[in-house]
């Protein structure tokens, strides 16, 4: 997967143009978006959910756009953690990870993780209720819309 225009680092930062984002404590995962037909993946992350008053400037939201998506798989939440004490929204890590090809019959293990980008085909983005989200594509770029 090439990164067009941001990093991911220690798990929880997003990277972009000289200014790193929060993705665990100041944002919040917002919706997801899937175009089957143009092979696109849109994830969107709001400011405005944890912090209700910004201003003119500030990010509000935060997209990561997949294009030439070739792989996608979703976990749901765990069934013993109570969603008001761990919510969906709240991501818990985004890794990249690689196909390991002797475990094609674990959908969730037999993958391995990395912060690099650099030879790995997946990004995994784990949230604190243990639901996860699987993503292959060729390309991925971020979009910052700010308030106005």
């Amino acid at each position: 997967m090439e990164l067009k225009n941001f990093a991911l680092t220690n798990d929880i930062y997003l990277t972009v143009g000289g200014s790193t984002f929060d993705l665990h404590n100041r944002y919040s995962f917002h919706h997801l978006e899937y175009d089957i037909f143009a092979r696109q993946i849109v994830l969107t992350w709001d400011n405005g959910q944890v912090f209700p008053i910004l201003e003119s400037g500030d990010v509000q939201y935060i997209k990561l756009v997949f294009e030439g998506v070739y792989f996608f798989r979703c976990r749901e939440s765990m069934q013993n953690i109570p969603a008001i004490q761990e919510p969906d929204y709240v991501i818990n890590s985004a890794e990249f990870v690689r196909w390991l090809p002797d475990m094609r019959d674990a959908p969730w293990d037999g993958w391995e993780v990395t912060t690099e980008s650099q030879g790995k085909t997946h990004l995994l983005l784990s949230f604190c209720s243990g639901s996860a989200l699987m993503i292959g594509s060729g390309t991925a770029r971020c979009e910052l819309l700010r308030c106005e």
